[in-house]
Formats: C-alpha cells, structure tokens, sequence
C-alpha cells in the first residue's frame, strides 16, 4: 500500500511540498531544486530531509543550460536525482 502525503515547507523562498511515503522508503518530491546555484541545499529541505530519512529526492524546474546547475548523485546518504523531462529524455527514470 501506498499512502500519499503532502505538505508545505515552510520559510522556504518557494512553497515546496512533496509526498509519496511508503511503508519502506520515502522519496522526497520536488518541483524545484532543493540546492541554490552554489550546490548549497536549502536549511529547511535539508531538515526535513533529515527529519523524515529521506530514500531519494527527485526535482525538477531546471531545462536547457539551467540543468548545469543541478546537484545530482548522493548527500549525506539520500540520492538527489533531476528529472526535468528534457534533462532525461523524455523517459521515465529508475529511482
């Protein structure tokens, strides 16, 4: 069973929500990155991360040469993964 969860963040520079909690894993969904262009991820992503154990953090946002900016691979132990259509292809990806 999967159980859907949504919240806001708050005292974030955007409203920043995300779900899909499973009994096992929880991944951390996106629309923006949880990184500034420095590579530095935002405090309160970072506490929730932290907070919840986050499995992985999938975002999006970033297209064209904007994704040069994207912080991809593993932090602290969670994998954070663009997903922006074009910057994987237009296909579904493994998480």
């Amino acid at each position: 069973m999967i159980v859907v969860k949504c919240i806001g963040i708050k005292n974030t520079p955007r409203l920043w929500t995300f779900g899909v909690i499973s009994n096992k894993k929880i991944i951390l969904m996106l629309h923006y990155p949880p990184f500034d262009k420095e590579g530095r991820e935002y405090e309160n992503i970072k506490k929730v991360v932290e907070q919840y154990d986050i499995y992985a953090c999938v975002y999006g946002h970033l297209h064209g040469k904007s994704k040069n900016y994207a912080t991809e691979g593993y932090v602290n132990g969670t994998e954070f993964k663009l997903v922006s259509c074009d910057c994987v292809g237009f296909k579904p990806i493994k998480i």
